[in-house]
């Protein structure tokens, strides 16, 4: 986890990372994605891309704003994805990019959901209370694995996010 000083209240996540099965699924929460933020994105997400084998799904609804330091860093994601036999799924581009990457002739390097498939939803089951949990292995019961757990991978002060603009 990379954390910059400040206060808790001033943090913001720049991402959240869980896993499905063997696939990674990235939730990028900035509106904004500049060079330092694209710069730490590719650092980030390539190490991730390595560990799911490219199997990744980029959820990417909330960047609103972008530099070519942004798409230079997705263009680099596809090519490292496809390279270890994976794909790269970019989940909810906004219309305005999607229009851009199609005007760029972008788009057909990338494959492009409205919506994350079902196969990569998280669980959205609520894990059991521990004292039930220690009751049913007490009394030897079965206990379904717990949800996969979301995990936040960077975090930026919400200050510096809006001065890298």
């Amino acid at each position: 986890m990379l954390i910059l000083e400040g206060s808790d209240s001033q943090f913001q996540s720049l991402f959240t990372l869980h896993r499905v099965g063997g696939s990674g699924v990235v939730t990028v929460h900035a509106s904004r994605v500049h060079e330092p933020q694209a710069r730490l994105l590719a650092e980030q997400l390539t190490k991730i891309v390595a560990q799911v084998e490219g199997r990744l799904a980029l959820e990417v609804s909330a960047v609103t704003q972008f530099t070519c330091a942004w798409i230079n860093t997705l263009l680099d994601l596809a090519k490292a994805c496809t390279q270890v036999g994976g794909e790269l799924l970019l989940v909810g581009l906004p219309r305005a990019a999607k229009a851009l990457f199609r005007r760029a002739g972008l788009l057909p390097r990338f494959r492009v959901s409205s919506r994350l498939p079902r196969e990569l939803r998280p669980s959205h089951a609520q894990p059991a209370a521990p004292w039930r949990l220690a009751a049913a292995r007490l009394l030897n019961l079965p206990v379904a694995a717990p949800p996969p757990s979301f995990h936040t991978v960077a975090v930026w002060p919400a200050s510096a996010l809006s001065r890298a603009a």
